[in-house]
């Protein structure tokens, strides 16, 4: 009789399986650092008898107990805290076990950790994450993508370097040593945009399209005294596109990086930045919005390398501003950066005024939630009562190696044609490895096939089509 009262005590009955869960580490596994861990039981039968053979430094105490009915009466511990500064470098392994008082046969729960103990002051990695720093992050990183990686001692306390013109290597290469510390992805210097003690902002090498790779931060680099992280595992993937923001908020609710095609004037709410202007998006309006992470484009110009020219995504890129398709002019590399690209898109034509969300979807990836673009009404003011534009010709053949000159007609609403001015305009290829297009508006012959030119001023836009033969192709006698 007193056994069977002792078990049913509310106090010391527990149900289900016996379950031991311990936390992530609040701190590197570094000689000298603190490093905590907190273990929890659930489940079983109290009393639970706990164990843990530990690096030398680091010991074990017990944070919460729960009371149980014994003879006489005690408390059994339900979490232990794992803490100290390790002593040692080197590899290190233990388990965390506990046993608990089933009968007839006691459950047990055990959690093993393994890893190294980094030597004092090494390098040591605690995420990383898309660099638009969008809220949830992006984890997963794609080749070229820009990404941000967090941590400890990636360069001397207080040291903050960014990229400057004189870093780069033959005038259009990122360093892959800056500040003395260096980044390898899967084994590969990665180029650099910046470093500090604890940040690092760089852009991925080549990287497979799905799985993991390992990434280590060297400090030190290329000094005597080089120092590697221990290898941090990331999941890749063909893209994992997100917008650049004007602003972080801490709701996730983000402003997307935007400006006008057609003047370079920023797109969002006025009062959005002080000290900068701002206006709302259009209906019909041709805005480009840039991001990261957008995956392969059609060229294969190594990461690191600052993009000459425009350069379309390999995956057909598709927006929706508030949940309504928007059509998209281009989609790829921006000019003049390296790991930076942009979406030309028109605004749809039923939009409504406010925040509406806005979503990018390319090479198999989709941008994470919270982006949104401030739009408007028509804007009577800034149109200049455009009607249409056209690309004369309409349709044209050149040579490889060959360029032609094509310009564009302006009307307004009620058909009057428009003087333009040629800087005004702007002009991209949709296959730049087929055909180019100066900021005039020459086109030039790269290799045989087609490509789609389109010219954008203002709110509106035209195309036309140009076909490139190669003169030097053998002829069928």
């Amino acid at each position: 009789m007193t056994c069977s009262l002792f078990l049913m005590n509310p106090a010391f009955a527990q149900s289900g399986t016996l379950s031991l869960s311990c936390g992530t580490a609040a701190g590197p596994a570094e000689v000298g650092v603190l490093y905590t861990d907190t273990c929890n039981v659930s489940g079983g039968t109290p009393p639970y008898q706990w164990s843990a053979t530990l690096p030398p430094g680091l010991s074990y105490n017990v944070v919460a107990t729960i009371p149980v009915s014994t003879l006489p009466p005690t408390n059994t511990p339900i979490a232990i805290q794992i803490t100290g500064a390790p002593t040692a470098a080197g590899p290190y392994a233990y388990t965390v076990k506990v046993t608990d008082s089933t009968l007839p046969a006691a459950q047990v729960a055990m959690q093993t950790f393994s890893g190294a103990i980094a030597p004092a002051g090494a390098p040591d990695i605690t995420a990383i994450y898309g660099a638009a720093l969008s809220i949830p992050p992006v984890t997963q990183i794609t080749t070229g993508g820009l990404i941000t990686i967090t941590g400890f001692n990636f360069a001397p306390a207080g040291e903050t370097r960014g990229l400057m013109e004189s870093d780069l290597v033959g005038g259009n290469m990122l360093p892959t040593n800056l500040a003395q510390t260096c980044v390898e992805i899967g084994g590969i210097a990665a180029p650099l945009y910046y470093v500090s003690s604890t940040q690092i902002n760089a852009q991925t090498t080549v990287v497979p399209s799905s799985g993991n790779v390992q990434v280590s931060v060297v400090s030190g680099c290329g000094t005597a005294n080089a120092t590697t992280s221990q290898p941090f595992t990331v999941p890749v993937a063909a893209s994992a596109p997100e917008f650049l923001y004007f602003v972080q908020n801490p709701n996730g609710q983000q402003p997307v990086a935007a400006i006008r095609s057609s003047s370079g004037a920023f797109v969002g709410n006025p009062g959005l930045m002080p000290g900068a202007a701002f206006s709302v998006a259009e209906f019909n309006e041709i805005i480009s919005i840039f991001g990261v992470g957008f995956g392969a484009a059609s060229t294969a110009v190594p990461p690191g390398t600052v993009a000459s020219s425009a350069d379309t995504t390999v995956g057909t890129a598709a927006v929706s501003i508030g949940g309504m398709p928007a059509q998209v002019l281009y989609a790829g590399e921006a000019p003049g950066f390296a790991g930076l690209y942009q979406v030309n898109v028109m605004v749809p034509q039923t939009i409504v005024s406010g925040n509406p969300s806005i979503v990018i979807q390319v090479n198999g990836g989709t941008s994470p939630p919270g982006a949104y673009i401030a739009t408007g009404g028509l804007d009577y003011e800034g149109s200049d009562g455009l009607g249409s534009l056209t690309i004369v010709p309409a349709g044209f053949v050149v040579d490889v190696g060959e360029s032609a000159q094509i310009n564009t007609t302006v009307k307004n609403a009620v058909g009057f044609v428009l003087p333009i001015l040629p800087t005004a305009t702007v002009w991209m290829s949709s296959n730049n490895q087929v055909a180019s297009v100066s900021a005039s508006g020459m086109v030039k012959g790269i290799s045989p096939g087609t490509a789609t030119i389109t010219a954008f001023y203002s709110s509106i836009f035209g195309a036309a089509t140009v076909t490139v033969t190669n003169p030097t192709a053998s002829v069928v006698r």
